[in-house]
């Protein structure tokens, strides 16, 4: 029993002491063979098809007939492949997902080792695997560790520890207490710091670099505005103050027209600013050349002005010239000497004429070329100026003719045209007995079809003292065979025109002297405009309300024109949108819609945009106008009719704050 209890401790003392066995990888040995590539990289690629590294292997107190024992396992996705070389293992592991390794030996026990960084692919790799008994390691005094930190005031400064490159602007390094440690920090156009240190706590190095560069001034003489080059590089127009320069020699290099190009060094040191001014020599005359008030004049094929041009022309010789459409050119060629003012006079550029025959049937139509009168066909136009002109041919009763012509040098053109008659002309109102005016002149009452001349003419209705009229083109193959005009009517002083809708609706915005004028802005339930639009101010928001229309205390449209002037309700904006046709187009310069009713009668509102707070947003775009009827839900908003860019219209809701538009209705 008591040789039983002997064995049993001996065997328990021996697993304890294997345990304790020092079988890991050797401290700081592993690391990336320097330019090392796999020359059969493809052959080795794991079951995913993704490419592998290769780890050597070397051993320190291990046999490699212990060697051949040694197992390795890894992640779950990582493949591992192991050739025992003579002198070392050779494992190659899927390099995209590995992170560590686990090594095990059935009498050294096993060991965990997690990569410090991540494998690339093809590359190898080197590490020592060291087993060392328990009874030869030699006991060691733990060692306390300290945080080294190195800091630079500029955040773009490269931190070196110990020759290593750590980071930028500041860098970290945990060491062991008492060692010795150098540092080193470079930043670009600063002076490089150097130093040691023996850390024996958390150790702080801050360090203010010392600048190593410096600025330059330039100024130019006599003028500004040179080109400016520093070593080489365009930097601008002087004066200019240069970006940062490492201290040291710099050549600038100055460029200006009719100057002769100027180079100097100047030094840069240290924090300072050299003042560069550069003196530049002239290499120009002062030249003034008059000709004909409409001609061009040109100095080597380069346009400078029309009729008389002074300005600075290089030394040498020079060819002026005066040019005009259809017309032959002067030239002048001149030499000019440095220190010399000249004025040179060029004659004007001589016309160059063809001739015109002009015939039409009936006769005695007048002719107009480009706007100017010249007599009646039959004719005979002589010493007319070549190139294109508008030809325009009229005779009362008749179609006008306009049309493009050309005329040629030496040469006669004939034109021989047939002027064209009128046809019948409906004219009709919104109502019979209404008296009829053509171009003036009475015809009779509406309805009424006349004959009329093609051309254009004025149609005029005469109701009760008012009037109402259009202009209309009458042509052979188009043109307007069937006029209508329609007498906009008012309600209390306020017109209004009738569209076939359920209201009647105003023709102007509530603050608008005409149709296209955008009118005042009022937030929804306010009846008088303000300077600054926002929820502070809002007398409605917030608060539950039932429809507005007709209440003169909330209704803009009632508090300000009166009669049966009102809001549109929601459902009476929704029959405009829905019943009428809506175009995008300007009128007399403003953008917005022209809404054209069944019954061909129509109303233009303008894009006046809105207010919010002290501004207005989306004039000549957009437009915003209230309606009576508020939001049921909540007491925050309110609906309206809205239009974007002449592409998008609807009846929506909008928060009761916004300064918008007012297009009153009435029944």
């Amino acid at each position: 029993m008591r040789r039983l209890f002997l064995i049993l401790l001996t065997f328990m003392s021996l697993n304890v002491f294997a345990q304790n066995d020092y079988f890991k990888v050797k401290e700081g040995s592993f690391h990336q063979i320097e330019g090392y590539v796999m020359l059969d990289k493809y052959e080795h690629t794991d079951i995913n098809d993704r490419p592998m590294a290769l780890i050597k292997i070397s051993t320190e107190n291990i046999t490699a007939e212990e060697r051949r024992r040694i197992t390795f396992k890894g992640n779950i996705a990582t493949e591992l492949d192991a050739h025992f070389e003579p002198s070392e293992i050779h494992l190659y592991i899927s390099a995209q997902a590995a992170t560590f390794l686990e090594i095990h030996h059935p009498d050294y026990g096993k060991t965990e080792y997690w990569f410090p960084f991540d494998l690339k692919d093809f590359c190898g790799y080197e590490m020592v695997l060291s087993y060392i008994p328990v009874a030869s390691q030699a006991p060691e005094k733990a060692k306390q560790k300290y945080h080294l930190i190195v800091k630079a005031d500029q955040p773009d400064a490269t931190i070196y520890i110990d020759d290593e490159p750590l980071d930028i602007g500041e860098a970290s390094k945990l060491v062991d207490e008492g060692t010795n440690h150098t540092y080193k920090i470079e930043c670009k156009l600063y002076h490089a710091e150097t130093g040691s240190v023996t850390v024996n706590e958390r150790t702080v190095i801050e360090k203010q670099l010392r600048p190593n560069f410096g600025y330059i001034n330039v100024t130019t003489s006599p003028e500004s505005g040179a080109k400016v080059f520093v070593d080489g590089e365009y930097i601008g127009l002087s004066p200019i103050k240069t970006d940062k320069l490492a201290s040291g020699s710099h050549t600038v290099r100055v460029m200006k027209d009719m100057f002769k190009m100027k180079e100097q060094s100047f030094v840069v040191n240290d924090g300072q600013t050299t003042n560069a001014i550069l003196t530049m020599s002239a290499n120009f005359v002062n030249v003034t050349i008059n000709t004909d008030a409409d001609a061009d004049i040109y100095v080597d094929e380069e346009y400078k002005a029309k009729g008389r041009w002074t300005g600075r022309v290089s030394d040498g010789s020079h060819i002026l010239e005066a040019r005009k459409e259809n017309h032959r050119s002067s030239t002048q060629t001149v030499e000019l000497v440095l220190g010399e003012n000249k004025t040179f006079a060029l004659e004007a550029p001589k016309p160059i004429n063809g001739s015109l025959e002009v015939n039409t049937s009936p006769k005695d139509a007048e002719i107009y070329i480009d706007g100017k009168h010249y007599g009646q066909t039959p004719n005979y136009i002589n010493e007319i100026l070549i190139g294109t002109h508008e030809l325009k041919l009229e005779k009362s009763g008749c179609t006008p003719i306009t049309k493009t012509i050309t005329i040629k040098e030496n040469e006669t053109l004939t034109i021989n045209e047939k002027l064209q008659t009128g046809k019948e002309i409906t004219i009709f109102t919104d109502q019979s007995g209404d008296k009829i005016y053509v171009d003036g002149n009475y015809i009779g009452t509406s309805p009424i079809t006349s004959n009329l001349t093609y051309g254009s003419h004025n149609i005029k209705a005469e109701r009760n003292g008012k009037e109402v009229s259009k202009t209309i083109s009458v042509s052979q193959s188009g043109g307007e065979n069937n006029v209508k005009l329609a007498f906009v009517q008012e309600i209390n002083g306020h017109e209004y025109v009738d569209l076939g809708l359920s209201v009647k609706w105003a023709t102007c915005n509530v603050g608008a002297n005409k149709p296209e004028d955008y009118g005042n802005y009022y937030a929804w339930g306010e009846t008088k405009t303000k300077s600054d639009y926002s929820l502070s101010n809002s007398v409605t928001y917030g608060k539950s309300f039932s429809d507005i229309g007709g209440k003169s205390q909330y209704d803009a449209a009632r508090a300000n024109w009166g009669g049966t002037w009102r809001l549109p309700t929601k459902a009476e904006q929704q029959e405009l949108l829905d019943n009428c046709t809506w175009k995008w187009t300007t009128q007399n310069g403003v953008k917005g819609y022209k809404v054209t009713g069944p019954n061909g009668n129509s109303i233009f509102l303008p894009a006046a945009g809105y207010r919010g707070g002290w501004s207005l947003y989306g004039a000549g775009e957009d437009g915003y106008y209230w309606s009576s009827t508020p939001y049921e839900s909540t007491g925050n908003g309110a609906y309206h009719l809205d239009f974007y860019g002449g592409y998008y219209q609807s009846v929506f809701l909008n928060i009761r704050d916004y300064g918008q538009s007012v297009r009153p209705v009435a029944e």
